[in-house]
C-alpha cells in the first residue's frame, strides 16, 4: 500500500506540474495578444502617453492574470545590460499596497534572477523556481522578436505556495485512500480471523466430544473383557 500510495503520488505530482507548465507558457505566450499592436521597440522610451498606456496594459494583464490564476503576468527587455519592465499584471503584493512604481514601463528589475539574463543571452524559453522580493515563484521566460526585430521576454509566474497547496491537497487524498483501503483490509482481516477462530473452536468442540466417546467406549469394552465369565 506504501509503495503504491508513493507511486501514485509522484505520478500525480508529474502531472501537476505539467499542466502548471503548460499554463504558465500559454499564458506568456498570449501577453502579446494583450499588448497593443508594436508595443515593443528598440526605441522605446517614456512619454507623454506612458503613463495612460501602462495603466492599460496593466488591467488587460491583470484582468486576464485574474481569470486565469496566474500570479504574474510580464513583460522585460534589456537594456545597457539592466533588465527593465515594459508591463507587468498588478501582482497580490501591489494589492496589498506595496510600491507599485516598481514595475511600471521601463523600470529595473533590480533583483532579475541570473537565468533571466541567460534567457537574454542564448535565447532559450526557461522554466525555474526563483526567489526575489517579491516572494517565490515558479516561472515561465520566453524570449520573443517585435516586428522591428527587437528582443523582449514574456514571462509567466505562479507563487511556490500555490504549487504546494495542489501538492498538499494531493497528498492527503492519496493518503485519505490509503487510510480507506488499509481500514478495509483491517476489517476483512479481523473478520477472518473472527471466523477461523470459530471453526477453530467447533473443530476442538468435535474432537473433544469424539475423544470423550472413544474413551467412554473403551472403557466399555475393558469392562466387557475384566467382567466376561467367558475367556476370549
Amino acid at each position: 500500500i506504501i509503495s503504491l500510495a508513493t507511486y501514485s503520488y509522484l505520478q500525480e505530482k508529474n502531472h501537476i506540474y505539467t499542466a502548471l507548465d503548460l499554463k504558465l507558457k500559454t499564458a506568456a505566450l498570449t501577453i502579446t495578444s494583450l499588448l497593443p499592436a508594436n508595443f515593443h521597440q528598440k526605441e522605446m522610451a517614456y512619454d507623454e502617453n506612458s503613463t495612460q498606456l501602462n495603466s492599460i496594459n496593466r488591467t488587460a494583464l491583470s484582468n486576464y492574470a485574474k481569470n486565469i490564476n496566474i500570479t504574474n503576468l510580464y513583460t522585460l527587455i534589456l537594456r545597457d545590460n539592466q533588465i527593465l519592465f515594459t508591463s507587468s499584471s498588478l501582482t497580490p503584493t501591489e494589492n496589498n499596497n506595496f510600491d507599485q512604481s516598481n514595475t511600471d514601463f521601463l523600470t529595473a528589475y533590480d533583483d532579475a534572477n541570473t537565468q533571466v539574463y541567460h534567457t537574454f543571452a542564448d535565447q532559450q524559453a526557461r522554466l525555474i523556481e526563483y526567489q526575489d522580493k517579491w516572494g517565490r515563484f515558479r516561472s515561465i521566460f520566453i524570449p520573443l522578436y517585435s516586428a522591428d526585430g527587437s528582443l523582449y521576454i514574456a514571462a509567466a509566474d505562479i507563487t511556490i505556495d500555490s504549487v504546494s497547496f495542489q501538492l498538499n491537497q494531493l497528498f492527503n487524498k492519496i493518503m485519505l485512500i490509503s487510510a480507506i483501503f488499509m481500514l478495509a483490509i483491517f476489517v476483512l482481516f479481523f473478520m477472518q480471523t473472527v471466523s477461523y477462530r470459530q471453526q477453530v473452536k467447533k473443530l476442538r468442540c468435535k474432537i473433544a466430544q469424539r475423544t470423550a466417546e472413544l474413551v467412554q467406549s473403551e472403557a466399555k469394552l475393558n469392562s466387557i473383557f475384566e467382567h466376561s465369565p467367558v475367556g476370549i
